[in-house]
């Protein structure tokens, strides 16, 4: 993948909710309570297929991504 994946967690489990979530364009979908194991899976899932960055597109290798301050109030 070139892009991040996007997974849907609801509560919703009627029928229609996966074909729903699958074709607004989201790669999967998980429905509450959902098992650590479960969550832990699907990450490991999507993650594997996730394609990495090369390095160079990063400022050094050991750069660190630091979220930007809050925007003022």
């Amino acid at each position: 993948l070139n892009r991040a994946s996007i997974l849907a967690l609801t509560a919703d489990t009627s029928n229609g909710v996966a074909k729903a979530c699958m074709e607004s364009g989201m790669d999967g979908y998980l429905t509450k309570p959902i098992a650590v194991s479960q969550l832990e899976r699907a990450l490991e899932e999507y993650l594997e297929a996730t394609t990495t960055f090369p390095i160079s597109t990063f400022s050094g290798a050991d750069a660190v991504y630091e979220p930007p301050p809050p925007a003022p109030r």
